[in-house]
């Protein structure tokens, strides 16, 4: 109990020793563990939520390293799951880790976590991942990023706009190749802040909220959301 005060004391700082215990306790599912996902598992590993589950069904790539920092040259051609462990597992070894190596499919389960962060790279998985938390009522955190620019949104399922109530019935837009390290670094952070104000029920979550930045002029904008009473996932 001496080491976890030592290792967490900055965050019981301000967030209090009842709620670094509330983040031990919590269980967060990370969805891509490329570079959103690498500053995600990151953060949450230095938050120290209970239980982190990992899910991504690809390898690394050494085009990979330029952003996604948790996985090393080495680690080249391995699975990102097992990249990911490793890294959590040196980092922080109280964490309870659990593995998907897979693709995520319409049979996923998310019941069993509190909260889902969006981290995959490719709006088909994004969309879906959306259905399955507004079916399951899961808190979701989207999160994506284009070469300086990127966004997020917090989904209250029935409470909130989703995910699909601003992308419409569009199934798969453009995305750059374009995925720069330090917009990829900023969104990840602030998905991992929107997960640990859900957790400890924080004020100023991105509820009906699309915060957008673009760090090539150095603009944070946040433009307000409805929920779209005719949306085909939460409608």
């Amino acid at each position: 109990m001496e080491e976890q005060y030592h290792r967490y004391s900055r965050n019981i700082a301000r967030l209090g020793k009842d709620g670094q215990k509330r983040l031990r306790e919590a269980k967060v599912l990370v969805c891509g563990l490329g570079g959103l996902g690498s500053g995600v598992v990151a953060a949450l590993g230095g938050y120290g939520i209970g239980k982190i589950g990992l899910l991504d069904f690809d390898t690394v790539q050494l085009s990979n390293l330029n952003r996604q920092f948790i996985h090393r040259n080495c680690d080249v051609g391995k699975t990102k799951t097992s990249s990911a462990a490793r890294f959590l597992e040196e980092f922080n070894p109280e964490i309870v880790q659990v593995l998907y190596n897979k693709k995520l499919d319409e049979n996923f389960v998310l019941q069993g976590f509190d909260v889902v962060i969006d981290c995959f790279d490719n709006f088909e998985s994004k969309l879906l991942l959306n259905r399955l938390a507004v079916q399951e009522g899961v808190s979701l955190v989207h999160g994506g990023v284009e070469d300086f620019k990127g966004q997020v949104i917090t989904i209250k399922p029935a409470q909130t706009a989703c995910l699909a109530c601003v992308l419409g019935d569009c199934k798969e837009p453009a995305m750059s190749l374009a995925a720069l390290p330090s917009a990829v670094n900023t969104i990840s952070a602030i998905q991992a802040n929107e997960c640990v104000k859900i957790l400890l029920s924080l004020e100023g979550t991105l509820y009906n909220k699309l915060l957008r930045l673009d760090l090539l002029k150095y603009e944070f904008k946040v433009v307000n959301l409805e929920k779209n009473p005719k949306c085909k996932v939460c409608g």
